[in-house]
């Protein structure tokens, strides 16, 4: 798991170079745009997947292909850099081509809203990645009080598939510098669970031993220590502490820090510490995945997808949910086609079939990320059971429900 998209660096982010971690994005909100990012052009070609294409962790950034030819960004919040003469930008990506004729992207960096200059491009004749690429960055942008870096696509859109982008960094290292980038211990819970997530060492020394504290509420302070390691800059490691964290029925405040590095303080106490509101559930039960597949009787890969997707659910007919919402594209109609799978297709902002979302994301339609995210889905806590019942009336069915959630449930 990763980094819920912590306060403290927000805070950083407008308070300048006080801490010295100005920017983390591992799109675990599930929002595209993520908070204070932009998109200009063709924003509706970037979305969050469900996927770990770049090498990251799920979900991740997605650009995808469209019949166009342009210049699409994804631009960063305006950071102050006064002071600095460099700073350092990491990302993760994965290119999957199609044609092995581009389109170009890239890393452009600008200062006070002006004009971009790039600091990285690629222009792919197959498949890139997945890889991490780290820049240093010198130019004149650095050192502004409103420096910002975008990513973009530029050149023919419909000749390549996607691009994955994950755990962007902008920062500038200090010599002993660890990062609480993550609280990972689950959301809702129905007993005792541990207390997990995840260190970056942002610091130009290799971090060998960490204490970890953390408390639920105001109640007592647990702490954990964790000796031989050997984290290198940038660098992550994952820790679960020995105490677990349980508590009454609702919501309580899990606040997660960084005690000591190497046997001191570091350098850097703005990103040590994170919080998260976690749920007592009074009960939990099994998780039963829901798909939605939107296809076509008048697309082919809808029928070459569905020749490996429909065994694979009469395998799991007890354990899914399936929905199917007939189009009426891509050919001249399709006689299944209602238009309340219009009004679905809308709210996903579905643009080509097949298309597959499972629990509310989008899978890419092959076996193994279907599998993936069955896995996935299965593993998180069932909060919700309901009772149903039925009636037929020629071609009316009337469907009575009731549902019975575990725990508090906003909207």
């Amino acid at each position: 798991m990763k980094k819920v998209y912590a306060v403290l660096m927000l805070v950083s982010m407008t308070l300048g170079t006080v801490g010295q971690t100005f920017i983390w994005e591992g799109f675990d909100a599930g929002q595209m745009p993520p908070t204070g990012w932009t998109l200009e052009g063709y924003a509706n070609q970037w979305s969050v997947s469900n996927t770990d294409n770049a090498g990251g962790v799920a979900p991740e950034a997605m650009f995808t292909y469209v019949q166009a030819t342009s210049v699409s960004r994804f631009i960063s919040p305006a950071c102050d850099l006064t002071g600095l003469t460099s700073v350092r930008i990491s990302f993760r990506h994965y290119y999957d081509d199609y044609s092995g004729a581009g389109p170009k992207v890239g890393v452009s960096t600008r200062s006070g809203g002006g004009a971009w200059t790039k600091v990285w491009e690629i222009n792919p004749t197959s498949n890139v990645g997945p890889e991490q690429i780290d820049l240093t960055v010198t130019n004149s942008d650095v050192g502004a009080a409103d420096f910002q870096f975008c990513f973009y696509v530029d050149g023919n859109f419909y000749n390549l598939d996607y691009w994955y982008l994950d755990n962007i960094l902008l920062f500038n290292p200090l010599n002993l510098d660890g990062a609480l980038t993550s609280i990972s211990t689950p959301t809702y819970f129905g007993g005792p669970t541990p207390v997990t997530g995840t260190v970056m060492n942002m610091g130009l020394t290799t971090i060998t031993d960490l204490i970890i504290d953390w408390q639920l509420d105001d109640g007592p302070i647990h702490s954990a220590t964790f000796p031989g390691l050997s984290v290198p800059l940038q660098g992550i490691y994952n820790f679960a502490c020995t105490d677990q964290v349980n508590g009454g029925i609702g919501d309580h405040v899990l606040t997660v820090w960084i005690d000591r590095v190497n046997g001191v303080v570091d350098d850097d106490q703005n990103n040590d510490t994170l919080q998260k509101t976690i749920k007592k559930a009074c009960n939990i039960i099994p998780r039963k995945p829901c798909f939605e597949e939107f296809t076509s009787s008048t697309c082919g890969p809808c029928a070459s997808f569905n020749a490996g997707f429909v065994p694979w659910c009469n395998t799991h007919v007890d354990d899914i949910t399936l929905v199917k919402y007939q189009m009426n594209w891509p050919g001249s109609g399709d006689p299944y086609y209602t238009e309340e799978g219009g009004v679905r297709r809308d709210y996903y902002g579905v643009g080509w079939v097949p298309w597959l979302d499972c629990n509310g994301s989008y899978v890419e339609t092959n076996m193994t990320a279907v599998q993936n995210a069955f896995n996935m889905a299965q593993q998180q806590p069932g909060l919700v059971d309901s009772v149903a019942a039925h009636s037929l009336a020629g071609t009316v069915m009337t469907v009575n429900a009731t549902a019975l959630p575990f725990v508090n449930i906003p909207n």
